[in-house]
């Protein structure tokens, strides 16, 4: 890099990202029905980063022994006994209370955080 060239971080770079990816799906909202679904997977995605907080570092700090593909097969089963220890009682019940295709994208979604968790270089 040359003097007076400013570098965006790759955190800031890929929260950036994040937020219009995040804004492009927001607008979608009142055509949920519509929406595909990774588009769906995506959505819960970033809400679990949004809204929940769970970050790629805390998946990976967290969730080391598969916690989070263990989760998603306890939504796709319907079967808490799958579900990883410590996780919130509470937000466990919520989630697998939901309809079948609510706890599949949850799923998705949660398979997709534990690619990227295995995928993280700290």
């Amino acid at each position: 890099m040359s003097d007076g060239e400013f570098q965006i971080p790759q955190n800031v770079h890929d929260q950036i990202r994040e937020d219009i990816l995040w804004d492009r799906i927001q607008i979608q909202e009142p055509k949920k029905k519509n929406m595909t679904g990774i588009e769906l997977i995506t959505q819960e995605r970033l809400e679990q980063k949004t809204v929940h907080n769970h970050s790629l570092k805390n998946d990976y700090e967290l969730n080391k022994k598969g916690e989070l593909a263990n989760a998603a097969q306890a939504l796709l089963e319907g079967d808490v006994t799958w579900m990883p220890e410590g996780w919130d009682p509470k937000a466990v019940k919520k989630m697998l209370s939901k309809p079948y295709k609510d706890r599949l994208i949850i799923a998705g979604a949660l398979i997709a955080a534990e690619i990227d968790r295995l995928n993280y270089k700290p």
